[in-house]
């Protein structure tokens, strides 16, 4: 599954609970941090990078909203050098 730049391929549904795990590479040991919609984005314990999503009450949201919104990490974005150039010269 696929959200914005990023592929989650590791993915499992828990029927009972109404939760989705969504996980870049293998799950790990990692940190979490609440999304504007109330899901949990996670980045991992030692590198900091972005590696996961759960959504709760995926099905709930589903049937209240037709969709889900997640907030997740954009890609790091480059400053072009001659930006940068102009704003150190000042």
């Amino acid at each position: 599954m696929k959200i914005g730049d990023w592929v989650f391929d590791d993915i499992e549904y828990d029927v009972d609970a109404d939760v989705l795990y969504m996980s870049i590479g293998a799950p790990r040991k990692a940190v979490g941090e609440q999304t504007p919609e109330g899901h949990i984005v996670h980045f991992d314990e030692k590198t900091e990078e972005f590696c996961g999503v759960t959504i709760i009450g995926v099905q709930r949201i589903l049937t209240e909203s037709g969709g889900v919104t997640v907030t997740v990490p954009a890609p790091p974005q480059a400053l072009p050098k001659q930006a940068l150039d102009r704003v150190l010269a000042c």
